[in-house]
């Protein structure tokens, strides 16, 4: 297969990998690990966006905007050629790795930007739940296959 069928696919693929990151928002949040309670306190959307007295987090709002810019640039990156083409995959790659290290840490955004608003059961920690999770996992294997597709952009 030469060199450029080869980036349409990775590129397809990183793209492919930041709307799954971003679907997986739909998942819930956070996770719980009092009594085996699961959290009532939304998906990802909802604590991001802010909902019912909670604040908005501005920080996962940014993480949210660098994976749907990141999906862009991968798909501008499998379009053009050659070393464009692997800078734009480096800078998918950045996008999607950032953006999946803030959602790993979107607990403790959560309870910084909801400190006065939010009381914890006795006992319980605010833990990744399945949504900041995937969500964290699928940017970051994109953006290591980003890495992967800018360095054989620039090697070729």
């Amino acid at each position: 297969m030469n060199n450029r069928k080869v980036s349409i696919i990775i590129g397809i693929f990183l793209a492919i990998l930041a709307v799954t990151a971003i679907l997986v928002c739909f998942a819930p949040a956070f996770g719980a690990d009092y009594q085996s309670y699961g959290d009532t306190r939304g998906n990802v959307f909802q604590i991001m966006f802010g909902y019912q007295n909670k604040v908005a987090i501005p920080v996962l709002i940014v993480a949210f905007i660098l994976q749907i810019v990141a999906a862009v640039f991968a798909l501008i990156a499998a379009i053009i050629p050659g070393r464009i083409g692997g800078i734009n995959f480096g800078i998918a790659a950045l996008l999607l790795i950032v953006a999946g290290i803030l959602f790993l840490l979107a607990p403790q955004f959560y309870q910084s930007a909801n400190a006065g608003t939010i009381a914890p059961i006795e006992g319980q920690t605010i833990t990744n739940g399945t949504g900041t999770l995937l969500t964290g996992i699928f940017s970051i294997v994109g953006g290591v296959v980003g890495l992967y597709a800018g360095y054989r952009a620039f090697k070729a």
